[in-house]
C-alpha cells in the first residue's frame, strides 16, 4: 500500500508567484502605453499612479510567492537528503490524526502519521497525505533519520500490522 504525500500549499504558492509576475508585467505595459500616448486624456497623476500601484502589488505578490516557494524547496531538499544519507529506522504507526493547518469546506482533507521507533526514542510526524487513504494503527513504516536531527517518513513503506497486533488494536477500539 503506497501512500502519496500531499502537495500541500505548493499550487497556491505557484498562483501567488504567477499573479505577481503578471501584475508586474501589466505595470510595465501600462507604463509604456501611458508614456507613448501622452495626449489620450488620462490625467498625469493616473499615468504615474496606475503603473506604480500595479508594479508594487506585482512585486509584493512575486516576493511572497518566491520566498514561500524557496522555503518549500528547502524543506523537500532536507527530506531528500535525510532519505539519501539517513539511517533507516523501523517504526510503528502510533496515531493518525487530521492535519488541522488546512480546511476545505470545514473538513480536513489531509492526515498526519505519528510514528514511534521500535526501540523507543523520538516520535516522528509524517508529511500530510490524503485523508481518503486508510492506515491501520501499529502498521510498520520506515523513517530515515540523519545525525543532524532531520528525518523523512517514507509513506510508501507502510506495511500492514502483524496478524495478532492488528486484531488486538481493533479489539481495543471496539471494532470487529
Amino acid at each position: 500500500m503506497a501512500i502519496k504525500e500531499s502537495r500541500g500549499a505548493r499550487p497556491i504558492i505557484a498562483v501567488f508567484l504567477a499573479a505577481g509576475v503578471l501584475l508586474f508585467c501589466a505595470a510595465a505595459a501600462t507604463g509604456i502605453y501611458f508614456a507613448s500616448a501622452a495626449d489620450i486624456g488620462v490625467p498625469k497623476v493616473a499615468r504615474i499612479v496606475i503603473p506604480c500601484a500595479l508594479g508594487f502589488f506585482g512585486a509584493a505578490f512575486a516576493l511572497v510567492g518566491g520566498v514561500l516557494l524557496f522555503k518549500e524547496y528547502k524543506k523537500r531538499e532536507r527530506a531528500r537528503a535525510a532519505r539519501k544519507n539517513g539511517c533507516p529506522v523501523p517504526c510503528l504507526v502510533t496515531a493518525v490524526y487530521p492535519d488541522m493547518s488546512l480546511t476545505v469546506n470545514g473538513k480536513f482533507p489531509c492526515n498526519l502519521l505519528e510514528c514511534s521507533p521500535l526501540r523507543g526514542g523520538a516520535v516522528y510526524v509524517s508529511a500530510p497525505f490524503s485523508a481518503k487513504e486508510r492506515v491501520e494503527l501499529l502498521s510498520g513504516i520506515t523513517v530515515y533519520a540523519d545525525d543532524g536531527g532531520g528525518y523523512f517518513v517514507d509513506l510508501g513503506s507502510i506495511k500492514p500490522p502483524a496478524s495478532g497486533v492488528g486484531k488486538a488494536a481493533k479489539a481495543e477500539r471496539g471494532e470487529s
